[in-house]
């Protein structure tokens, strides 16, 4: 088997074509000038071999893998979507609709309820339509605006292609630049705006007769490239980043108060950042929030012991090294990493990094990027409820906009 991920750079992300992307997304696969749709799968399927596309704001992405026999089919059929997509009036609608109700049916799921308001709060409305349009955008999209901006956008300069197998590499180049030869042309760049820095502050936002409550905290960090960003992944885990974590064993372990409870690093909008996320019944959201609000403190008081670093540094090298094990997790950290302008052995590297990290730098990381104050972030809740209680804790309310 051969594995196959791709990255195509989107050079105009603008909020009013976000709509437009994922129209096009959709329908890249749904047919071309020279190969319908139906063929297509069958020459994928009489093969054994697989093609997903998706999006970002920044990237289009495809991930494929087939037996190394069918290569040739596999890159015929990327080609064919690259090159002469066709993005039919009939293909459009339909792709329309079918986004129409799953956008419907996500911003229904308190989850996704939660992620936007959070984004939006940070970032301003933008960045979350960016991720995530709204229905109306998504239904005057039409054909042409999809064609156009295939046409204007999906070029080569900057594009990634990752091939993870049995295979011979300069033999496999040589081929690839023979099946994409037609893949020509340069894209037109585009300077999107810079968003602007979260205010530190929480909201409450308004959710009538929600049972439960979704607490969102942010704050920005460092790029992963930065020499701080191991002691600020080792930080992050003893925190709340795995079962054995601070915020997890007292939050969800001892006081029962989540269901759900985490503390990660993930990308968000355009920069990396240290997300606290919990979901919890609503006569316990206020004392969650509490809760959090003593760890980050506890954490600066009390800074990581060597045995939590040291667990923490083998529960995050480990996940690395599982990630690794098959064809798939290494195609898919190697793309990861060249998107993220990071060094191609990163995944192998990184946890030999973590190896290195004092128990001092993890005391500064946790000085410099665990404030309580420093956070942004919401709360989503029944306010008639929260109000008092949340308040009491220095939290906002936005009653008057109900989400």
């Amino acid at each position: 088997m051969i594995e196959v991920r791709g990255a195509v750079p989107i050079p105009s992300p603008a909020t009013d074509e976000a709509a437009a992307l994922m129209v096009l997304c959709e329908t890249l696969l749904r047919g071309t000038g020279t190969l319908a749709q139906d063929e297509m799968e069958t020459r994928l399927s009489d093969h054994g071999a697989s093609l997903v596309v998706q999006r970002s704001a920044r990237w289009l992405t495809f991930s494929g893998s087939a037996p190394a026999s069918a290569l040739g089919d596999l890159m015929s059929v990327v080609t064919e979507m690259l090159v002469r997509a066709e993005h039919a009036e009939a293909e459009v609608a339909e792709a329309r609709l079918r986004l129409t109700r799953q956008l419907s049916l996500a911003r229904a799921q308190p989850h996704v309820v939660a992620e936007q308001s959070l984004i939006t709060h940070c970032f301003g409305p933008g960045a979350a339509l960016r991720d995530m349009p709204s229905g109306a955008d998504v239904t005057s999209v039409t054909a042409d605006e999809v064609r156009a901006l295939h046409t204007r956008c999906l070029r080569p300069d900057g594009a990634v292609l990752v091939l993870v197998g049995d295979h011979n590499p300069e033999r496999t180049v040589r081929f690839l630049d023979s099946a994409l030869g037609e893949w020509r042309g340069a894209s037109v760049p585009t300077t999107l705006p810079a968003l602007p820095s979260p205010v530190p502050g929480v909201r409450l936002r308004h959710r009538p007769g929600s049972v439960q409550s979704q607490i969102r905290l942010l704050r920005c960090t460092v790029p992963r490239s930065d020499v701080a960003f191991p002691a600020l992944c080792l930080a992050g885990a003893v925190f709340g980043g795995y079962f054995s974590s601070r915020l997890v064993t007292v939050l969800r372990e001892r006081y029962g108060l989540a269901y759900r409870v985490s503390s990660r690093l993930r990308d968000t909008a355009d920069r990396l950042s240290l997300v606290i996320e919990a979901d919890s019944a609503t006569e316990a959201t206020a004392r969650s929030y509490g809760t959090i609000l003593s760890e980050l403190r506890r954490i600066s008081d009390d800074p990581p012991s060597s045995e939590e670093i040291d667990g923490a540094r083998q529960y995050t090298a480990g996940v690395m090294t599982m990630s690794l094990s098959s064809q798939s997790g290494l195609a898919s950290a190697l793309l990861t990493a060249l998107l993220l302008d990071l060094p191609i052995d990163h995944a192998c590297t990184f946890p030999h990094r973590l190896s290195a990290v004092s128990q001092r730098e993890i005391r500064e990381a946790v000085d410099r990027f665990f404030t309580p104050d420093a956070f942004s972030g919401v709360v989503i809740g029944d306010a008639q409820a929260l109000s008092d209680p949340l308040a009491a804790l220095g939290v906002r309310s936005d009653s008057d906009a109900p989400v």
